[in-house]
């Protein structure tokens, strides 16, 4: 094997955990466990970030596949562009919106115990993680 060479074990390739662009898939979710499954892959002639730009291919389907090579070659040159871009097509502002509507009108339910409300509140935070909202606003809402 020359020193540019390198395989694509199929047994990585399965690990990975795919995304489709449906509307119930989490963009911020699947960025963050492929960017686990890719820790776990070692490449020596690879660093880390050109190992998520190899393999993320493999991980994109159907509609979120064709909008990757539908990208202008060479407009994604880093792991960061990548992550840019596919969060700006797959997690639009007008969700980012929803959630920060729905965290800053947050309720805890009728017979609801504290620690079940504040599990859903965390979830809530996690799933937007660029919410943009102040912590003394946050603490409000608890």
């Amino acid at each position: 094997m020359g020193d540019n060479q390198f395989e694509l074990k199929p047994q990585y390739i399965n690990t990975l955990l795919k995304f489709h662009e449906f509307e119930s898939e989490d963009a911020y979710y699947f960025i963050r466990e492929f960017e686990e499954v890719c820790l776990m892959m070692k490449i020596p002639i690879l660093g880390v970030d050109a190992i998520k730009l190899r393999f993320v291919p493999f991980s994109l389907k159907d509609l979120a596949r064709k909008w990757l090579y539908s990208q202008e070659a060479g407009s994604i040159s880093s792991w960061d562009n990548f992550v840019k871009g596919f969060l700006k097509k797959f997690y639009p502002v007008h969700k980012t919106a929803q959630i920060r509507k729905s965290i800053l009108q947050f309720k805890q339910t009728a017979n609801e115990s504290f620690w079940k409300y504040f599990e859903r509140f965390k979830d809530l935070l996690a799933s937007c993680p660029h919410y943009g909202i102040e912590k003394w606003r946050l603490s409000q809402a608890l």
